[in-house]
């Protein structure tokens, strides 16, 4: 596919970032600028229906995430040639960032993303997997970094993999939400965590109706939905209500089922001197762990 030199006049194809939702897509443009290098644009809004700005001064750091992963999906597709319908199995999601580059401006942000792409692995097929390290740039300036891991299978491997899942069969009840405001949200449908009846630990729920969560039908729950309700967990567990997420790792074990339940446990590592929190958190789901991430979270008003 030829590509698009990276502009902010639009967003990409949304099937190339695996979006069905015009209005999700981040990514505005591509192009090759080495072997296996890419630059990438993207634009973040000033509002989002879900990642909502934090106390009305700085973008939710979940857009950095969706960001690297919309980036490293639409260059497997452009750059590495993978067919739409190719099944991602991403096994890492990473990234830290700066406060500077995180706070709202009077007009939506526009990003420059490089990526670097490395342990590429190609088959009979096409592109096996390959992981991507991702640096991001506002205003030119660098302010943040990425990576992600991913494995690519195909259609037929994918149903013999997912033969007998759960994805058909109807999800869990809803338990009760937290309180809104305990996790930085506003809205209770859009708390991922319920009392789980245990110190530190958490319920995940799980709402294929959720129009950004679940932007389009899934077989499992999906990895950004995972990452909130960790985020979320991390909020809890901090005592931090309000504060922005500087960094987030994630690393995928296994598929977590739509109706069965899934348990979020967090635990604070501590607290540095400028105040940000680093939190610690597993997803389990039959007693196996699904994912687990480690969360970086600054108070509101601690870069001021």
């Amino acid at each position: 596919m030829r590509a698009q030199e990276a502009s902010f006049v639009q967003t990409v194809p949304r099937q190339l970032v695996h979006r069905a939702s015009v209005s999700e897509v981040l990514v505005t443009g591509w192009e090759e600028t080495g072997p296996d290098t890419f630059q990438v644009s993207a634009q973040w809004p000033r509002a989002h229906s879900f990642f909502s700005p934090v106390a009305g001064t700085w973008h939710d750091g979940m857009l950095v995430a969706e960001t690297v992963r919309q980036s490293v999906m639409l260059i497997a597709h452009t750059g590495f040639g993978v067919a739409l319908g190719e099944h991602f199995v991403m096994s890492m999601l990473a990234f830290s960032v700066e406060p500077d580059g995180m706070e709202l401006d009077a007009v939506p942000a526009e990003l420059t993303l490089t990526l670097a792409c490395g342990d590429v692995r190609r088959g009979r097929r096409g592109l096996i997997g390959m992981r991507a390290a991702v640096t991001l740039y506002r205003h030119g300036v660098a302010f943040g970094r990425g990576s992600a891991r991913f494995t690519m299978v195909g259609s037929a491997a994918y149903a013999r993999l997912r033969a007998g899942a759960a994805g058909a069969r109807a999800p869990l009840c809803l338990p009760a939400p937290v309180d809104p405001g305990s996790v930085g949200r506003h809205r209770e449908d859009d708390v991922l965590i319920a009392d789980g009846g245990r110190p530190d630990s958490w319920l995940l729920r799980v709402d294929p109706s959720h129009p950004v969560m679940f932007d389009h039908p899934v077989d499992h729950v999906p990895g950004m939905v995972l990452m909130e309700g960790m985020r979320q967990a991390s909020h809890l567990v901090s005592g931090m209500s309000r504060a922005v997420l500087l960094g987030f790792g994630a690393d995928f074990a296994r598929y977590a089922e739509l109706d069965r339940p899934c348990v979020v446990s967090a635990r604070l590592r501590g607290v540095r001197a400028d105040g940000c929190a680093s939190v610690a958190v597993t997803v389990e789901q039959d007693g196996h762990t699904a994912a687990t991430g480690r969360a970086l979270l600054m108070p509101v008003g601690a870069a001021r």
